[in-house]
């Protein structure tokens, strides 16, 4: 068969695949793994693939179409707030390609899969997409699909949810993910050089936070490792083959577990390029420090997401979670030297003016060398969505207002003591008040001046947010 793999068009660099699916202020954009590794195995058994990345490459809707030729099938990835726009595509497809068939995986349809099952789409790809996207294409042209697990499907006329597909139990069964198929000169990060990529040693996470879309919706809140071996010659044989600058190991927390994290660095060595990882403040301690350190690691990115160990429990953070925790962890990491990137959210239940501000005041202490702060998106599949539209908090369920023209994220959701526009207000007033700090800027001044290499790319960060976070002024 021949298989168009694609990430389809929609606003540019909007990031599919990320906990907030939106437009970054920073401006980054990610490569599409998890819609790799799907091809990669529809290519090893015999299917010929084309890769399209219409984010990446910046493609409109007639761009992308042209690159579609003599396509049986595509099979698109798509994201709750880009879901609207990637059936209207869908659309635009078929008024061109009646015959080809339509297929579309990702968390947002595994929640909702018999509603995204819109009359362009001819099948849903729930959960893991891997094996489920290869026994798809193999039987594309036989009408009856109910023993391909994991599928929704229509027979005539009638849409058909087959069994849940079981999470692949070993995961070095799988291909290595062909980086060949990407576009990596096109992917960017302020705290990464192009060309660079992200690497996976496990699949799932140990915790249960509310809004975690993945967890809740494909990783069926399980964790799995890869073995190290096979992990690290994935990383460094990519090295080697595509000139990369910097990699990422982009576990939703590579440190969860010690001995397993211990044994990847060992095997690294310090491969002599810039790398970096997720870690939990209540999981990194002395020894795992130093192996990373050793390893040759830089960047250490985590998620206090918070500013009270109340609202920790809120969140399900789990583990043992605390303010006094990232206290310790973030002076141990610079200690060590480690450049930290923190991520916080805006929202929660029982989100007030104060807790916000609490959460920017709690980021400023632990002085994080780049901090985003975000407002909560609703993910169908969530106990953080069932909450909202339960208690009838959340505003609207046309996926089209997720986003803001530009694409960043904006809320679709208030309490009765905190209205949307607090919420806004609030986002701005936590980016201005730890950004347009002259402390911060004294210290990132400093640090730039230590590697220059990022300077163009920090200074590209900052237009970015000018234009967005931090272009409203806020007094609270």
């Amino acid at each position: 068969m021949k298989a168009v793999f694609l990430n389809p068009p929609f606003k540019q660099f909007y990031n599919r695949v990320v906990r907030w699916q939106a437009v970054t202020n920073q401006g980054a954009l990610h490569p599409p793994i998890w819609l790799l590794y799907a091809a990669t195995i529809a290519k090893e058994n015999g299917h010929k693939i084309k890769f399209i990345d219409a984010i990446a490459e910046n493609l409109s809707f007639e761009d992308t179409v042209k690159k579609i030729v003599d396509a049986d099938v595509i099979i698109m990835e798509s994201a709750t707030s880009s879901f609207n726009s990637d059936i209207r595509f869908a659309n635009f497809v078929k008024e061109q390609k009646p015959d080809v068939k339509i297929a579309i995986m990702g968390p947002h349809v595994t929640a909702l899969p018999k509603e995204s099952m819109k009359d362009p789409i001819d099948a849903i790809i729930c959960g893991e997409a891997d094996l489920t996207v290869k026994e798809y294409v193999d039987n594309l042209n036989k009408k009856n699909k109910s023993k391909i697990l994991g599928l929704v499907w229509r027979n005539n006329g009638k849409i058909i949810q087959n069994h849940p597909r079981p999470l692949i139990k070993d995961l070095d069964q799988l291909p290595i993910p062909d980086r060949s198929m990407l576009p990596l000169n096109k992917y960017r990060d302020s705290m990464f050089p192009t060309p660079f990529s992200f690497y996976y040693t496990m699949r799932g996470c140990a915790y249960r936070c509310i809004y975690c879309h993945w967890v809740h919706t494909i990783y069926n809140k399980k964790l799995r490792l890869r073995k190290p071996e096979p992990a690290v010659k994935e990383i460094l044989d990519d090295l080697d083959r595509f000139k990369l600058k910097c990699f990422y190991i982009n576990d939703e927390c590579f440190t969860t577990i010690k001995s397993h994290a211990m044994k990847v660095c060992e095997l690294l060595g310090d491969p002599g390029i810039r790398w970096g990882c997720y870690f939990r403040s209540d999981n990194i301690d002395e020894e795992l420090c130093k192996k990373l350190s050793d390893a040759g690691c830089e960047i250490m990115r985590t998620s206090p997401e918070v500013g009270t160990d109340k609202a920790l429990k809120i969140i399900n953070k789990g583990g043992t979670a605390s303010m006094e925790k990232d206290r310790k962890a973030f002076k141990m990491l610079k200690d060590y030297g480690f450049e930290i990137y923190a991520s916080f959210i805006l929202g929660h239940p029982g989100e007030t003016k104060k807790t916000m501000r609490k959460t920017v005041e709690h980021a400023i202490e632990l002085e994080p060398d780049t901090a985003q702060f975000a407002i909560l998106q609703p993910l169908p599949g969530t106990p953080f969505y069932d909450f909202l539209k339960k208690n009838g908090y959340l505003l609207t369920e046309n996926f089209d207002e997720y986003l803001d023209e530009g694409g960043i994220t904006k809320p679709v959701f208030e309490y009765p003591w905190l209205s949307r526009q607090d919420l806004i207000d609030g986002w701005h007033y936590c980016w201005r008040k730890f950004y347009l700090r002259p402390k911060f800027i004294l210290r990132t001044t400093w640090r730039l001046l230590k590697k220059p290499k990022f300077i163009p790319a920090t200074i590209q960060a900052y237009l970015n947010m000018r234009k967005t976070s931090l272009s409203k002024r806020v007094s609270w």
